[in-house]
């Protein structure tokens, strides 16, 4: 990567850091109106400026073009613009006192879920395919472990967070499950292209995507209030470590076929 690249994602990150410092700052001195504005008007802003950066730079040539790691980046980031969009809706809703918050924002945030899961599962089956590893299967494998720990999961909210309505358990569940399956595949991805240029973005994307998990795991499993500035600085501290994945990935010289990054 060159150093303009490189320079750019630390100001990406920087700039996280800066929003995570102010936060800090304005919740240790009280101003709690002050850090809801900043925190509520920033996580949109991360999560759609960072997409549209993304596209600009992943998505000049074509969205369909055959190259793995590049339609990885280009759903990353289409999905970054949907998750702007949701949490628009979520700051909506928690200004009016909606109760279908969680709800509201999930559903919304579905369909950005399944592009982050297409570019990351193609991905790591192109890379499979590369390197020789048997991956013919491996989206019905996907797809029945995903199912089976889908129910496995709805039982369990149902059984032991009574005060979780259907509609809520159904929305979150596939959240958690999806979230999961990503980071398994990010993770199993970071192993095999460990040695390689590539490893650099990918670590920036798989502790973006694991702070996201961890909102969700808040969601689903413990007394949370979803639109609370707590709430939307993990967001944004999450959109900002994807998005300066994508910057990275986009600033490589040149993106080495999968088995000359494992040889590196």
């Amino acid at each position: 990567m060159s150093q303009t690249g490189w320079r750019n994602v630390g100001i990406i990150i920087l700039t996280g850091l800066a929003i995570l410092l102010v936060s800090v700052i304005l919740y240790y001195s009280g101003d709690a109106l002050s850090l809801s504005i900043f925190s509520s008007f920033l996580a949109p802003l991360a999560a759609f400026f960072l997409g549209v950066a993304g596209l600009n730079a992943f998505g000049r040539e074509s969205l369909v073009k055959d190259d793995r790691f590049h339609s990885l980046n280009v759903w990353m980031a289409l999905g970054l613009i949907v998750f702007s969009l949701s949490e628009i809706a979520g700051v909506i809703l928690h200004t009016i006192g909606s109760t279908e918050i969680i709800f509201t924002i999930g559903l919304v945030q579905l369909p950005a879920l399944l592009l982050w899961g297409l570019g990351v599962l193609g991905y790591l089956q192109s890379s499979n395919s590369a390197l020789g590893v048997a991956g013919n299967n491996m989206w019905p494998r996907v797809i029945l472990i995903g199912t089976i720990s889908g129910l496995g999961l709805f039982v369990l909210e149902t059984l032991f967070i009574p005060g979780s309505g259907l509609l809520l358990i159904g929305i979150s569940v596939p959240m958690v499950v999806g979230l999961s399956i990503i980071l398994i595949a990010l993770g199993r991805l970071l192993w095999t292209l460990r040695g390689g240029l590539i490893a650099k973005p990918l670590i920036l994307l798989f502790l973006g995507v694991l702070l996201f998990f961890i909102r969700n795991l808040f969601w689903s499993f413990i007394t949370y209030a979803p639109g609370s500035p707590f709430d939307y600085v993990i967001a944004t501290e999450a959109y900002v470590l994807i998005g300066a994945s994508i910057i990275a990935a986009s600033r490589l010289e040149k993106v080495y076929d999968v088995v000359e990054d494992v040889e590196e």
